[in-house]
Parts: C-alpha cells; sequence; structure tokens
C-alpha cells in the first residue's frame, strides 16, 4: 500500500509541474499576442 502512495505522489508531482509549465506558456504567449496588437495599434510598450 505505502508503494502504491509513493508512485502516485510521484506521478501527482510530474503532473503539477507540467500544468505548472503550461500555465507559464499560456501566459507568456498571452504577452506576447497582446503586445504585438497594442503595437500595432500604435501603443508601444516594455514588457
Amino acid at each position: 500500500m505505502l508503494k502504491e502512495i509513493e508512485r502516485i505522489n510521484r506521478r501527482l508531482g510530474r503532473i503539477e509541474r507540467t500544468v505548472e509549465k503550461l500555465a507559464i506558456d499560456v501566459e507568456e504567449e498571452a504577452r506576447s499576442f497582446i503586445k504585438h496588437h497594442l503595437e500595432n495599434a500604435g501603443i508601444h510598450v516594455d514588457a
């Protein structure tokens, strides 16, 4: 039983890291998209 819980904990850790990386990637992509569209509208931002 303990080995099964440890295995689940390791797997959950990997899932948590993957979700965190995906969230960061989405935030960076959104920031880039917004910056691009603002610059096309003549608004320059430092980001």
